[in-house]
């Protein structure tokens, strides 16, 4: 008798362990694979919930899927983490358009109200300085943009305009009598600045009510909304006065003007 020895390599071996996996009774494969082994199903499970790691790891897969997959293979991602990376994109993307209308339309209304273009831009600035504030507090503190934080820009954009609103309509009614400028201020802040600080501490203590909540994204709502409220009430009252001592030319704040 002759004995043929031949190594069995690539396909025929992995079809060898097949059939030997198979009938030693084997069924953990179907739930994987498909029938006919064409398209196989993996299931990995991660460790983090950070959208921006998910995001990393999909990229890295598809990568590598892209230099060591052979031609005429394709792989696709599903589950949740897809979603999760799509919805925070999708959230981040509204947000830069809704912000971006919000602060444009703001403008608008108070260069309108004002009749003034660049105290219209100064009535912004308060807003625009909140705004960065505010998702610097969320950088530092490590708190994402979602659906619940990213209601808080909004937010704060309609109750602060109505600080700068307040405060800059008290400050041309005293110059239109003419009072000179830092009279204008200080009058300004005696009379308006105590009604800006208690609505913003008033509103921002009614928003700290969902802080015993145990909803997490309404606790991190409530505070950051308190916190923001306040900064831009000081912000209105400190960043504004001076831009009128130090843009008095330019804003053309002179007393008896006519506001």
């Amino acid at each position: 008798k002759r004995t043929v020895k031949r190594e069995i390599s690539g396909r025929d071996l992995i079809a060898q362990y097949l059939v030997l996996y198979e009938n030693s009774g084997g069924d953990v494969l179907s739930d994987v694979v498909d029938s006919e082994y064409l398209n196989l199903n993996l299931a990995v499970t991660i460790s983090s919930d950070s959208t921006t790691e998910e995001e990393k790891l999909l990229q890295s897969i598809e990568d590598y899927a892209g230099r060591q997959f052979p031609q005429g293979f394709s792989m696709t991602s599903s589950g949740m983490v897809p979603i999760n990376v799509a919805t925070s994109n999708e959230v981040v993307t509204s947000q830069i358009r809704s912000l971006s209308g919000s602060i444009l339309a703001v403008f608008l209304m108070l260069a309108l109200i004002f009749r003034s273009v660049t105290r219209g831009l100064m009535g912004m600035i308060p807003l625009v300085f909140t705004v960065l504030f505010n998702f610097g507090v969320m950088g530092f503190f490590d708190v994402h943009l979602d659906i619940g934080t990213a209601l808080v820009s909004s937010i704060v954009i309609g109750i602060g305009v109505d600080y700068s609103i307040h405060y800059l309509s008290r400050m041309f009614h005293e110059l239109g009598d003419g009072t000179e400028l830092h009279d204008a201020i200080s009058n300004t802040v005696r009379r308006s600045g105590k009604a800006i600080t208690s609505n913003a501490v008033t509103v921002g203590f009614g928003f700290l009510a969902l802080s015993v909540s145990e909803f997490l994204p309404l606790v991190t709502l409530s505070w950051m909304i308190l916190l923001t409220l306040n900064i831009s009430a000081l912000a209105t009252m400190i960043l504004i006065p001076a831009l009128a001592v130090t843009f008095t030319d330019v804003l053309k704040l002179v007393p008896s003007q006519n506001y």
